[in-house]
């Protein structure tokens, strides 16, 4: 018999309204230290810095993403030209 647990867990539905009801209790705690709060300008200040955070956790994927293809290529190159000797040796047979 499954634990009422493991079908909680397993089930999508479930976790998908969990992750809604986590991001509106974030966006309604955002909304009322907003109000509440005197200075509005830390509020761009959290902003701004949230933003920049983004694209630099974007832009390192990013450059992670292109380093590892152009080092798949350098490593690949040899293997390629290895692959294609061979199949043009193989391909012209200079003795019958």
């Amino acid at each position: 018999m499954e634990s009422p647990v493991v079908a909680v867990k397993e089930n999508r539905l479930l976790k998908g309204a969990f992750a809604v009801a986590g991001i509106m209790t974030t966006l309604v705690i955002y909304g009322i230290l907003q109000v509440r709060n005197p200075n509005p300008s830390l509020f761009l200040q959290l902003q701004g810095s949230a933003f920049v955070h983004t694209l630099t956790f974007k832009m390192k994927n990013q450059v992670t993403l292109i380093v590892s293809l152009v080092y798949c290529c350098f490593l690949c190159n040899p293997l390629l030209t290895g692959l294609i000797c061979w199949w043009g040796v193989n391909f012209v047979r200079f003795s019958d």
